[in-house]
């Protein structure tokens, strides 16, 4: 899998609700930690994830940037930020 279909994931997922922090979205998409950094960095610098604040345990949260397209719409367009 080729790293844009993998910030895609991340993306999707936050989008979703089903992960919003480094750890849940590790282990909901089977990354390692430093992966899903690596992942969540490139997202919010592609400006598609931005960060929405912190848990219970003081670990960052993130949240989709609104207005931005999902991924099927860039495959569509044929478009990769």
């Amino acid at each position: 899998m080729n790293e844009e279909a993998m910030v895609s994931e991340v993306v999707e997922a936050v989008k979703s609700g089903a992960a919003t922090s480094r750890a849940e979205i590790a282990a909901g998409l089977g990354f390692s930690g430093p992966t899903a950094s690596r992942l969540i960095g490139l997202a919010i610098r592609s400006k598609r994830l931005k960060l929405a604040g912190r848990d219970r345990f003081n670990s960052p949260t993130y949240e989709v940037v609104q207005g931005q397209p999902s991924a099927a719409c860039h495959e569509l367009a044929g478009a990769c930020i």
